[in-house]
Order: structure tokens, then sequence, then C-alpha cells
């Protein structure tokens, strides 16, 4: 039997399911693919496991997220962005804008920043987000200088 805390999980999970499902239909019926195109393409068994997916019932199995981005003619990184939570709106083959979850419209530079970013192995990530701390920590010093915390003092 479900508890509290997996039935408020899967509450949380439920509107993400339900847009990402729309958003794969939407994109299907885009590229005139039909639910069995789309189930031989991703090797499932029956139309049904596609219609489950569109209808926002289950989500995007992690593994088959890849190909579902190449069946949708998408790209992969900002397709599992999206399925994941982290980009609201995909529209990425409406001209390729797709926007973080902030809203705000990633140019092309700093969309190649972040695919490079995610080729790295993981040490090589934790050594460009320490440089990256490094760098921006005068910055970050400064804001609170300017907004009358300095460095060090903390709040009652």
């Amino acid at each position: 039997m479900p508890t509290k805390r997996t039935r408020a999980k899967r509450n949380v999970r439920l509107p993400n399911r339900k847009r990402v499902g729309r958003f794969i239909k939407k994109r299907r019926l885009e590229l005139n693919l039909t639910q069995q195109d789309v189930m031989r393409a991703l090797g499932y068994g029956s139309p049904i496991s596609v219609s489950e997916v569109e209808l926002g019932r289950v989500g995007v199995p992690v593994k088959r997220i890849y190909q579902y981005a190449d069946v949708l003619r998408l790209p992969r990184n900002e397709f599992t962005a999206f399925v994941m939570g982290g980009i609201q709106n995909h529209n990425g083959h409406q001209g390729g804008r797709v926007t973080n979850h902030r809203r705000r419209v990633l140019g092309a530079a700093e969309r190649e920043l972040l695919e490079d970013f995610r080729r790295l192995p993981t040490d090589c990530r934790k050594l460009v987000r320490e440089q990256l701390r490094h760098y921006l920590a005068p910055q970050r010093r400064q804001r609170r200088v300017l907004r009358g915390r300095a460095p060090g003092h903390r709040h009652a």
C-alpha cells in the first residue's frame, strides 16, 4: 500500500508526465507517425505502452528517453532535460529555441556549452565547477557587500 510520501511524489510527477505526454503526442502527429510506428521503433510489444505515455499515466522510461528523442527527431540532451523537468517548454523542433527552468531562452553558445559540459566525465565536471566557483567568488562577495552583507556577516 502506498505511503503518504509515495503518493505525494506521484502527485508531483503527474503534471510533468501529462505535459510530456501531450508534447510527445503532438510531435508524433506533426511527423505523421502512428502509435504503431512509435511502438515498432521503440521495440514495444503493444501500442498501449505508447498510449500510456501520451496520456501521462506513466512516464517515459529512462532507458528509452534517447530512443523517443530519435523517433521524434529531437535533440537528445534537450529532450532528456524536458522529460526530467529541467526545461518547461520544449520547442527545440521549432527553430531551436529551448528555455531553462526560469523560462529564459538559451542562446546557441549557452546550449553548446551545456552540451559540452554534459559530455565530460564526472570527475572533470567537478573540476569545472570548482574553477567556476573560484572565478565567480569575487563577484559573489561584491554582490553581498552591495546588498549590505559583508563577507562573514550573519543575520541573527
